[in-house]
């Protein structure tokens, strides 16, 4: 299972409008592309994503640019994978009986579902909050993902 770029950069920037969520200072799209690695258009296709789903906000004007539009605490991993790439199911045999003509015999349909409820899970305990925490206490660069 991998992630599109997407989904990755999606992470990327909220992580860069978590960190400074509660200034209320906008930041520039073109500075948050840059900082990124992403070109402005493909920057656009991702932020009109974020912010049909309210995760971030538009401030016009010549000091505009973007903010979280909720708090980085209520701003789940989950939430914004299914985003980009729709529920997360390891398979779609549990979709209806068109999708896999052995749903009903299938031994491994119960391993399938308990493993993408604990993914889900798991995602959904990683908050934008978590992570910018997280990195803030590690040597590490920030943000690679």
């Amino acid at each position: 299972m991998n992630l599109s770029t997407k989904s990755r950069y999606g992470l990327r920037i909220l992580l860069c409008l978590a960190k400074s969520y509660g200034t209320d200072v906008p930041l520039k799209g073109k500075a948050i592309a840059s900082e990124q690695g992403l070109t402005e258009p493909y920057f656009e296709q991702i932020i009109i994503k974020l912010k049909a789903h309210s995760l971030v906000a538009t401030v016009r004007g010549c000091h505009g640019g973007y903010l979280l539009n909720r708090s980085p605490e209520t701003i789940s991993l989950l939430e914004i994978v299914e985003i980009f790439e729709g529920p997360v199911e390891l398979v779609k045999c549990r979709k209806g009986t068109s999708v896999c003509p052995r749903q009903s015999e299938c031994a491994a349909q119960s391993v399938w579902h308990k493993l993408s409820r604990t993914i889900r899970t798991e995602l959904a305990k990683v908050t934008l909050a978590s992570i910018v925490q997280e990195n803030e206490n590690s040597d590490q660069p920030e943000y690679v993902i």
